[in-house]
């Protein structure tokens, strides 16, 4: 009789331990498609896994834009060549692959710190990327985010 308990307990547990690892292999998934897809957090090819081919979604195809806006109301895009040095591409880079409100506020700072124009009022940043238009098979622009910050006096 002890024999047949512990027999179907080892079963049991052959049977269970057979479905934990589909299940930790779809949980993973499910959680790479909705990173890369739904969040826009990441690309495919890097770190949202499962569209390394089919995408041109890839970091080097997304682009970080940096628009001053003057007291007037008007716009103007600026590329300040320091925000490019060494020092900070980490901090751009990071904001293109994971384009969140705070990675996006640490490029705003990081730019609005070399900013020496008084009559700028704030500075507005976009992370684009390029997606495939199947259909017209045409490569198009999409804003994958947007940060707005606002320069005031205590502001750097």
């Amino acid at each position: 009789m002890l024999q047949r308990s512990e027999s179907s307990n080892s079963h049991l547990l052959e049977r269970v331990a057979a479905y934990v690892p589909p299940a930790l292999l779809i949980l993973v998934a499910l959680s790479q498609v909705h990173t890369a897809g739904f969040g826009d957090l990441l690309t495919p090819a890097k770190g949202g896994g499962f569209g390394l081919f089919s995408t041109v979604d890839k970091l080097a195809n997304r682009d970080v834009r940096l628009f001053l806006i003057e007291e007037s109301g008007r716009e103007l895009i600026w590329a300040p060549a320091e925000l490019r040095a060494t020092r900070h591409r980490r901090v751009i880079h990071r904001a293109t692959s994971y384009p969140t409100p705070g990675n996006l506020g640490a490029v705003a700072r990081k730019a609005a710190a070399l900013l020496d124009a008084p009559s700028i009022a704030a500075l507005r940043l976009e992370v684009w990327k390029k997606s495939f238009d199947s259909q017209n098979l045409e490569v198009r622009r999409i804003k994958v985010a947007e940060y707005f910050l606002r320069l005031d006096a205590e502001s750097p």
